[in-house]
């Protein structure tokens, strides 16, 4: 099987590969495939553990501005909230993004955490479909930026490095944003939407 993109007049599919030639990790890092025979990864080694300070955005399009105008440096925890079912309202894909992440080289360099979702296309150190979401009070909610994000996939722990007092006080004031969608049946579905975690259905 082969295809060509005129525009680039170069093979972008040469032929379709068995499975037996890639090699997907034992350990269940089911997040990427490695040794295949262009040697791709979803997620590069040096982004298997990750530590740095959260820029705390609250929609896709301003993640999309803070990185094109260069507030997102290398080394930040990209903190992607009210983007899951309730808070998009409806969970939109954040491929944009993440995309742009690979295109500017810096998916080898920032980490990003969201209640929004991904694709199969996505690579990186992205992290998504976090439970509850910001708009159902989750902790994601309470992130402020210049706090300390790490996580580490073999161990499978997301943490946010801040004391239990700060986060009880951050949630006591926590006011969350109203729907961006106030008619119609999407704005139905967001009043009803219950947690990702148990399937997003309408409760």
């Amino acid at each position: 099987m082969s295809c060509l993109r005129k525009e680039y007049d170069r093979p972008v599919l040469t032929e379709v590969l068995p499975l037996e030639n890639f090699t997907v990790a034992e350990d269940y890092h089911q997040d990427y495939l490695v040794k295949n025979p262009q040697g791709y990864c979803h997620v590069d080694p040096k982004m298997f553990e990750h530590r740095g300070p959260a820029k705390v955005v609250s929609s896709h399009q301003e993640a999309l501005n803070a990185l094109i105008f260069g507030d997102i440096v290398p080394g930040d925890v990209v903190v992607l909230r009210y983007e899951g079912p309730k808070g998009g309202p409806g969970m939109q894909e954040m491929l944009m993004l993440t995309a742009l992440m690979c295109g500017m080289g810096m998916d080898k360099d920032i980490a990003l955490v969201t209640d929004g979702r991904f694709s199969g296309l996505s690579r990186g150190g992205v992290i998504g479909h976090v439970s509850p979401e910001a708009a159902l009070g989750g902790a994601i909610a309470l992130v402020e930026t210049g706090d300390i994000v790490s996580y580490s996939i073999a161990n499978r722990t997301l943490t946010l490095e801040v004391d239990d007092d700060t986060l009880a006080k951050r949630k006591a004031a926590l006011v969350i944003p109203a729907c961006p969608v106030q008619k119609g049946w999407l704005a139905r579905y967001a009043k009803l939407v219950g947690p990702v975690s148990n399937g997003a259905v309408l409760e």
